[in-house]
């Protein structure tokens, strides 16, 4: 059986790890794999799931449930105390090591690499985030780590010009978090720059007084937060915009890029990190993270025939990345990790 701790759920909501877990667990049953999921809200409580009293302090100290005999998947960063089980840890990125730092940084990594090291296998979700942990942990075992990419929800697909949001003027796409090293002052002053184009952005929470006031100044009645909008009307806003604009410094995989991509909508994003592994030679890459490279980006888009064939080549290179797929890779790990 694999036993999934699902601490992610108890503090972060549904958000893209709750997705990523949900996405291979409901799976698992056709793949001939039984499941458990440990959770600490009460609410939550399912089929496939038991209910654990949390602790203090539950997200930072180690799993204390019996696990012998299994296989152990913490949802975030966590080891058994003690167990027979193999234990599998999913890493996601190194953002904090990179770009945060302070306390906050400190004990997130603090936690992440004792789970790491204490873990019988490693699963990277790109290749960039492999080469981060042997950049971070160089003695590291490359034999315990295994590259499984993310994948993209089935919601995500083209639509035909009448099912398309019709609105007055064209607008780029931004969508996700706005922290600093998402280098949204490089989307909104690109956007600033064109003239005719909106911005809107999708996710990240509300704009912050800061980013209003530069909004506002930048952009006056250009720009809107649509907020935390339903897959179905993410899937219109991709298929109705000029481009996702994705100026990120660092990513462990992106997968609005594969959202977008499989949506018809052309990227346009920084070449750094994950992103050329993730897109490929699909999307309109900027080698600088400056507004003046986005706007060459963007004017780039407008031509007709270029914009087609990197739409048409983003659908193709969509294809690469499917949940199923990595619920498959995830299980033959699962499968290779109760025998060994």
């Amino acid at each position: 059986m694999i036993i999934f701790d699902g601490i992610i759920y108890s503090w972060h909501g549904t958000g893209g790890i709750g997705v990523y877990f949900e996405e291979i667990t409901s799976r698992l049953p056709l793949l001939n794999l039984d499941y458990k999921f440990i959770r600490f809200t009460e609410s939550e409580i399912s089929i496939h799931s038991e209910y654990k009293k949390p602790r203090f302090f539950e997200r930072y100290r180690k799993f204390s449930g019996n696990v012998d005999g299994n296989v152990f998947h913490s949802s975030y960063y966590r080891t058994p105390t003690k167990s027979q089980a193999k234990v599998i840890t999913t890493v996601h990125d190194f953002t904090y090591e990179k770009h945060i730092g302070g306390l906050k940084g400190f004990i997130h990594s603090s936690q992440k690499i004792a789970a790491i090291k204490a873990s019988d296998f490693i699963i990277c979700v790109s290749n960039n985030t492999a080469d981060d942990l042997f950049y971070f942990l160089p003695n590291f075992p490359k034999s315990k780590v295994i590259v499984i990419h993310n994948g993209v929800g089935d919601d995500y697909f083209q639509l035909d010009s009448t099912e398309k949001i019709q609105l007055q003027k064209p607008y780029v796409l931004f969508v996700g978090m706005r922290n600093r090293y998402k280098n949204f002052v490089a989307a909104v002053e690109s956007v600033k720059m064109t003239k005719d184009l909106d911005l809107r952005c999708v996710g990240g929470g509300p704009f912050s007084k800061n980013e209003l006031q530069h909004l506002n100044e930048s952009l006056p009645g250009r720009h809107y937060h649509m907020g935390r909008v339903s897959n179905d009307y993410l899937n219109k806003l991709y298929n109705s915009a000029h481009c996702l604009i994705y100026p990120s410094i660092y990513e462990g995989f992106g997968i609005p890029l594969v959202e977008a991509m499989k949506a018809g909508c052309p990227v346009l994003a920084l070449d750094a990190s994950s992103v050329p592994e993730v897109v490929g030679s699909s999307g309109c890459l900027v080698k600088k993270s400056t507004p003046q490279d986005f706007l060459i980006g963007i004017n780039k888009l407008r031509d007709t025939s270029y914009r087609s064939d990197l739409i048409n080549s983003g659908l193709s290179r969509a294809n690469f990345f499917s949940w199923q797929k990595t619920a498959n890779e995830t299980a033959n790990l699962y499968k290779y990790a109760m025998h060994s």
